[in-house]
């Protein structure tokens, strides 16, 4: 995507952002997260400061399609699966101003597929070629689409009108080629947009691979995984995608609640044998701790993509929460991390939301 997709085609109320707003926006475009979320701190101050001043209302805000499309932009490049749910919160109001805008609806069929929703994403991606034909972008998430749901002559349809509008694209020749080649829908998006850059991540030299696939891994539900997965734990009132999946474990008779920091998608390409070994080692040896005033008790379970995991301890006496975590890749351990220092910090209170 390029920073001037970003600008609206204004049907709607009068445009909110100035010209000096926009500038502002595009000199963050440097394709890094950290500028990204500098384009988000923008666009939350410019909302505050405007609603604060009366210069328009929150509703208004949210509904302006300019400022929706930057934060579509922002949110969808930072390329985790917390941005794409963003994205779809932030866009959503301002789908009503949408029509004849390509550049909205291949951002929230982008959002909706990370988020893995694949067939509202298909939709999508459809409205975009529809409202706006001559917009490339949507033709490319199209074509994976339709490929992914069996429709191999469409997608190669649609990657025949990207490269009407974009001769010799490097995205729509790598895609047409893994189309015939059976590839799926997330080997369609393990990509870089960039040739040399996407030569390096193929090759296996890309440093930042790994938080590549744990953004893909959001995008397509292994259903058998997933059942196999919630059968070990047996939650109660499970919640999922909304962002994340948590519910309620009971361990030895201990109930407390367990939260996986990702969608269910994702979750269903967690190693189960991994999963399996770090239930009976916490069941065994981590449902209480000798922290604070004595002995605190397991109140929460936080299981992340890379494989760390954070334990939140409850100290009545003191009312105070503890937490033990380990790094990335790590494991729970009877014989090493059981007679480590407890750590006498405070939780974030949001890790319990």
């Amino acid at each position: 995507m390029s920073s001037a997709d970003t600008r609206a085609h204004k049907t709607g109320p009068a445009r909110l952002l100035t010209d000096e707003d926009v500038e502002a926006l595009e000199s963050f475009d440097e394709g890094y997260q950290a500028y990204f979320g500098k384009m988000i701190d923008y666009l939350d101050k410019f909302i505050e400061n405007g609603v604060a001043e009366r210069r328009f209302t929150e509703e208004q805000a949210r509904e302006d399609l300019e400022i929706a499309l930057w934060y579509g932009y922002a949110y969808n490049n930072l390329d985790i699966y917390p941005g794409y749910y963003q994205t779809l919160k932030l866009m959503a109001p301002s789908e009503k101003f949408a029509h004849g805008c390509g550049a909205w609806y291949y951002r929230y069929a982008c959002a909706l597929m990370y988020c893995g929703k694949p067939a509202a994403a298909l939709e999508y991606a459809e409205k975009a070629v529809t409202e706006e034909p001559a917009y490339p972008w949507g033709w490319l998430l199209a074509a994976k689409l339709r490929s992914h749901f069996g429709n191999k002559q469409g997608a190669l349809a649609a990657v025949e009108e990207g490269l009407k509008l974009l001769p010799d694209d490097y995205e729509f020749l790598t895609l047409r080629k893994e189309i015939n080649l059976g590839y799926t829908l997330e080997q369609f998006e393990y990509h870089y947009i960039g040739p040399e850059q996407d030569k390096v991540l193929q090759e296996g030299l890309d440093p930042d691979a790994d938080e590549k696939q744990q953004s893909i891994a959001g995008i397509v539900v292994n259903e058998e995984k997933l059942a196999q997965i919630k059968a070990l734990f047996n939650p109660e009132g499970w919640e999922a995608d909304n962002p994340f999946c948590h519910g309620i474990v009971t361990f030895n008779q201990t109930k407390l609640q367990m939260l996986f920091r990702m969608n269910e998608a994702a979750l269903s390409k967690l190693d189960y044998n991994w999963l399996k070994e770090q239930k009976n080692i916490i069941a065994m040896h981590y449902l209480q701790r000798p922290c604070g005033s004595g002995i605190c008790q397991l109140v929460l379970i936080v299981i992340n993509l890379d494989y760390s995991i954070r334990l939140v301890y409850y100290d009545i006496e003191k009312d105070t929460h503890y937490e033990l975590s380990t790094p990335e890749h790590g494991s729970l351990s009877s014989d090493v991390m059981l007679n480590m220092e407890f750590p006498d910090e405070k939780v974030d209170n949001n890790a319990l939301n």
